[in-house]
């Protein structure tokens, strides 16, 4: 209940001073539940907890008062995908995920498709998610914020631990501002 409350009044405040909204997670809030099984056996998700509802329900309302898209930044997945979330076609939620692997060898996987609805029994029908973007490798990810007029771009770079090399996927509007 401490946990909601404050999340409440972060969400209040978040709107009311025009701020952009940004949630750090440790896992994905895209990821359905896990069954019965593999949340024995494996790892739960967010969503098997019982605040998973509540929680998005705030994020929700913050995308929606606010104006703009709530960005989830999370990892522990060993991959990196950018995830758009709409709503009508509007942009409520974009998902970043960086997920280094330097101390698990050889456990690189191609990035999982998020499911096509963002939780439906949670915030109600109609979330549809699109991948932006994956990265396969051990990486860093680094995010750039740019003011322009009335607008905020975000772009995301990431970069192969292992190379030199800089992958740059197409910016992210977070406008208005």
């Amino acid at each position: 209940r401490q946990t909601l409350s404050a999340v409440r009044n972060w969400v209040d405040q978040t709107i009311a001073r025009k701020w952009f909204g940004a949630v750090v997670t440790g896992q994905s809030p895209l990821d359905p539940p896990a069954g019965f099984w593999k949340a024995r056996v494996a790892d739960r998700t967010l969503a098997n907890y019982d605040d998973y509802g509540p929680l998005l329900s705030e994020f929700k309302r913050l995308a929606i008062g606010s104006g703009r898209p709530v960005l989830f930044l999370t990892g522990d997945v060993h991959w990196g995908r950018i995830t758009e979330v709409t709503f009508l076609g509007r942009p409520h939620f974009y998902e970043i995920i960086c997920s280094p692997a330097s101390l698990v060898a050889g456990k690189h996987s191609e990035p999982e498709t998020p499911p096509r609805f963002f939780a439906p029994d949670a915030i109600g029908p109609g979330y549809r998610t699109r991948q932006l973007f994956g990265f396969k490798g051990n990486q860093l990810a680094t995010l750039h914020f740019t003011r322009k007029g009335s607008t905020i771009r975000l772009n995301v770079e990431y970069r192969d631990i292992r190379a030199s090399a800089i992958t740059r996927p197409p910016a992210i509007d977070l406008s208005p501002i």
